[in-house]
This record gives structure tokens, C-alpha cells and sequence, in this order.
């Protein structure tokens, strides 16, 4: 498939020691939904791989040291397919997942795919593994927030102050970080061949509250209480305390903090 981006992908590739014997036309290239990078899938004869291509500004918000050790946690936890090349900069060659494809938002309703996605949060939240890095809610909403130009910040100047005091009454959960994705939607989700479930695109993971994956994967399905209720109670924790309450909140605030990021990444 001819791709506009051939020119400067021939450039890419010339720099990835896999790549660096081929040219672009010697691919089917297909570029795959992503928000904050540009993603190829690249497919010949011989080889089949994804390509990640990050925008500038995302490294200024990732630590690219701290997505690759956590990705080679996971990868070893057999929850994510094997990273190929990277380099400081965020670019990477991942494994293609064999006829892999992700859940759509209505799909994450079903409750077999309701069930596996709690068994793999269920296996990453319990491994006991250490990520690097450590989520800060609100300075992460406060920084969000501060990316937004006058316009923006009055249009969620409201939310953001309202997820802020929600914040504030929740329960603190600093004594139950786990080790977690932190951009669980359907995008980052593939089910294999077998039905297996994989884990993609690690750039915002590191310790975190078990509510935060939980309340991401609702978001992302637009589950009803019901639908909250079932991942929850298919969901194995230690910490078996976790309810309902909390992680609407928790939906309220993510939400609120990917609104911002969203409106400030694209204008």
C-alpha cells in the first residue's frame, strides 16, 4: 500500500537495524488509531512488525527509560508482546500479535471480554513486580490542566475544580500502589487467534492505584453501574476492598485528566 509518509519513513528506517536493508514500498503499510503517536503497521514476505513513531512533544510527558524497563516486566509476565528495537527518542519495533485485533468499546461490554480483561489486570496487579515511576493525581491534573489555553481552561474549569474536590474526599490509596498501564482503552488492547489478551503501548505506566486501570477500562467500554459491578467482582485483588464508589470517582477524574490532555495535545 502506498503510504504519503514513504519519504520520511525511508529515512526511519534507515536508522532501525532491521529496517535498514529495505525501503518502505517493499511494505504493506497500514497506519493503525493512535492519539498521541503514529503507528504503521509493516508487513512483507519475511517480516511483520509495528512501527511506533512518537510526536515531539509527547517525550516532554514520558519517561522512555522507565516505558522500557516496565515493558520488559510485562513482557516476561506474558502480558505484552516483545519490544524489538527502541531508542531514546520512543521509536520501536514491536512483534505483531498473529491475527490481532482490538476489542471495539462495545465489545468490552461482553462478558467474556469483560473477564479476560479482569484476569490480565488481576495478573499485572498481583505479580508484586515494581514498576518504575509513581502516579501523582493531582499534580498530574493540575499539569494537565495548565497545558490549556484561556479558552480551553474556561471551558473545564468546572470539571477540573469539581474533580479536584472529589480527589480530596477520596479515601487515599498511596498504600495500595500496583503496578499499572494507566492508558488501558481499546486501542491498547489486542485479542489474538486464541483469544488471548495482550497489553500494548506502556508510555504512561508506572505504580499506581488498582482503581486507576479499573476505572479507565470503564471509561473506554462507557459501562453502566451493572457492567462496573461485573469487572469488579471478576477482578481479583489482595486488596479486596475495592468498591464501587471509588471508582466512579476515580471514572470522574480520569475522564477529567484525559479531556485536558486530549484538548491540549490536539488544539
Amino acid at each position: 500500500m502506498k503510504n504519503t509518509r514513504v519519504p520520511s519513513l525511508n529515512q526511519v528506517f534507515k536508522c532501525i537495524p532491521m529496517l535498514a536493508g529495505y525501503h518502505p514500498d517493499e511494505f504493506k503499510i497500514t497506519q493503525l488509531t493512535s492519539y498521541t503517536n503514529e503507528n504503521y503497521h509493516l508487513k512483507n514476505s519475511s517480516l511483520d512488525l509495528i512501527l511506533r513513531l512518537p510526536r515531539t512533544q509527547t517525550n516532554a510527558y514520558i519517561n522512555r527509560n522507565a516505558e522500557t524497563y516496565n515493558q520488559n516486566i510485562v513482557f516476561n509476565l506474558g502480558l505484552s508482546p516483545a519490544c524489538l528495537w527502541h531508542n531514546d527518542e520512543g521509536e520501536s519495533l514491536t512483534q505483531t500479535i498473529k491475527t490481532g485485533h482490538s476489542p471495539t468499546s462495545t465489545d468490552l461490554t461482553q462478558i467474556d471480554i469483560m473477564h479476560l480483561v479482569a484476569e490480565g489486570l488481576s495478573q499485572l496487579h498481583n505479580s508484586q513486580k515494581q514498576f518504575q515511576g509513581q502516579v501523582d493525581l493531582q499534580s498530574l491534573l493540575n499539569r494537565y490542566f495548565d497545558l490549556l489555553d484561556n479558552r480551553q481552561q474556561k471551558k473545564y474549569h468546572s470539571r477540573f475544580t469539581q474533580a479536584l474536590n472529589r480527589l480530596k474526599t477520596m479515601e487515599s490509596e498511596h498504600d495500595k500502589l500496583v503496578p499499572s498501564h494507566n492508558d488501558l482503552n481499546e486501542n491498547n488492547l489486542l485479542l489474538d487467534e486464541n483469544n488471548k489478551l495482550w497489553m500494548i503501548d506502556w508510555e504512561y505506566s508506572s505504580m499506581a492505584s488498582p482503581y486507576w486501570d479499573l476505572a479507565t477500562i470503564c471509561n473506554s467500554g462507557q459501562y453502566e453501574e451493572i457492567h462496573c459491578r461485573h469487572l469488579l467482582s471478576a477482578y481479583k485483588h489482595e486488596h479486596n476492598d475495592l468498591d464501587d464508589q471509588t471508582l466512579q470517582g476515580y471514572r470522574e477524574i480520569l475522564s477529567v485528566l484525559n479531556d485536558c490532555w486530549m484538548s491540549a495535545f490536539n488544539g
